[in-house]
């Protein structure tokens, strides 16, 4: 892990009912506390994943709390920032974007340049595919593009209904924080280039991405799609006091997902390959050895 004593502080902003909190929960699995009252100013957090320690900073997006947080020293010291948006409400997409705007000018005011990890939320499984929503995508994606020029930004579509979008979002924010998270993601791309593999990820035991690597944006949405599910049956599965090897699936319009169990010390892993051919798995029982103590070297350097 990067070398830091105190938690990395993670702030989530947005204006007030972008769904802040709400991630926040589905994230910690607190589903019975969803549809909450607004946030009043901040609200803190600490706990560790990923081999993190981190402090989450939930700011209230009301206009009176907004106005404060760029006044005073609010967002001093930010390691991340996750700004939500919320794509239902294009009406609010000027007052979002001026907010964001503003958060990047304290930044720049505080001489900090902390990645950033745009939400476009509200993206729910029903409403996926509506052309009004598609059109709020695009015009958001565009405007908030625009206004972050010279950040490191990173855009997800996400809703609380498939927690995976949550994770993939959060985690990939928060690999962001040590630099060896991009030697994991090159011992990745060498595993699928010797088994011609479309996609390769690597999850820690509560389905958070830890690493991935891929060429072929669909194969990674269905391994991302499906690996949550697999990983609570693979748990589940462990818990009856029973192992198991490899789970495989055939996708009906062709491709196989491959989803590996692997052992780091007293930590579990979940290894998820996409490819065309079945005949990789011979392949990667004879690759998946080396691969391993190289990934176990690189991932005990975040628990340090």
């Amino acid at each position: 892990m990067a070398q830091k004593t105190e938690p990395f502080k993670i702030v989530f902003a947005g204006l007030d009912n972008s769904g802040k909190t709400s991630i926040i929960y589905t994230l910690e699995d607190k589903f019975s506390l969803l549809n909450p009252a607004p946030t009043m100013g901040i609200e803190r957090d600490s706990f560790e994943v990923l081999g993190f320690n981190v402090r989450t900073w939930d700011l209230g997006g009301q206009s009176k709390f907004r106005s404060a947080y760029l006044e005073n020293e609010t967002f001093l010291s930010s390691d991340l920032l996750f700004y939500v948006i919320d794509i239902q409400d294009r009406n609010h997409f000027g007052d979002a974007g001026d907010y964001f705007e503003n958060i990047l000018k304290k930044f720049n005011q505080l001489e900090e340049k902390p990645p950033i990890v745009l939400c476009f939320h509200k993206v729910d499984p029903d409403l996926r595919d509506d052309d009004r929503i598609q059109s709020n995508v695009q015009v958001a994606k565009q405007l908030f593009h625009r206004i972050a020029a010279g950040f490191d930004i990173e855009m997800f579509e996400t809703t609380i209904y498939e927690k995976w979008t949550l994770t993939a979002a959060f985690s990939k924010g928060l690999l962001k924080l040590s630099s060896k998270s991009r030697i994991l993601d090159q011992e990745l791309e060498g595993l699928a280039n010797q088994l011609h593999s479309e996609t390769v990820l690597l999850l820690d035991e509560n389905a958070l991405l830890f690493g991935q690597y891929f060429r072929n944006q669909d194969s990674y949405n269905v391994c991302q799609i499906v690996s949550p599910h697999l990983a609570i049956m693979a748990d589940r599965i462990n818990k009856y006091g029973t192992n198991f090897e490899l789970f495989q699936l055939k996708l009906s319009g062709g491709g196989w997902i491959f989803f590996r169990d692997i052992s780091l010390g007293k930590k579990r892993f979940y290894l998820v390959l996409y490819n065309n051919q079945p005949e990789s798995i011979k392949t990667m029982e004879k690759n998946l050895p080396p691969f391993i103590q190289q990934v176990s070297n690189i991932i005990q350097t975040f628990f340090i």
